[in-house]
């Protein structure tokens, strides 16, 4: 229990910890609905419904961030960023199996660690305090 709370208690061990449980968010429903949707299907409705849990726990859990303003501009970049990690985990995950270490589960665990660390540095610096006159009151509309 004592590891539980200390695991808790930083800010690294809620984000592995909500790391693992959108991994797992992704892969439950792609098992349950391969078999009546097809795998393009079955894999966007998992993604999206980990990209929609990840923001939201990285947000208010992990990083503590209450400003409901600065949503207007954290949404876009983190599932852009989201997005682009697909191939850049599909990538190094291949390169794992096929040079690397051939066991698929230790593969995929490496490199979600190895990925871990750089995610962990880009969502600290989108949910990061800012002070209320930093937040851009329209972010996409041209100055001038």
């Amino acid at each position: 229990m004592r590891i539980l709370t200390l695991l808790f208690k930083y800010r690294v061990g809620r984000f592995s910890t909500t790391g693992t449980a959108c991994n797992v968010l992704i892969y439950a429903p792609l098992f349950y609905l391969l078999s009546g949707y097809g795998d393009t299907t079955a894999s966007l409705i998992g993604f999206s419904i980990s990209s929609i849990a990840a923001f939201v726990l990285q947000k208010y859990w992990t990083f503590r961030d209450r400003s409901e303003e600065a949503i207007r501009y954290q949404l876009p970049i983190y599932t852009a960023i989201r997005i682009a990690s697909v191939p850049l985990n599909t990538i190094a995950l291949n390169y794992m199996l096929q040079y690397v270490y051939p066991d698929r589960y230790v593969a995929w665990a490496v490199v979600l660690f190895v990925l871990g660390i750089p995610s962990y540095v880009i969502s600290n610096l989108i949910f990061k305090e800012r002070p209320a006159s930093a937040i851009p009151s329209k972010p996409f509309t041209q100055v001038g």
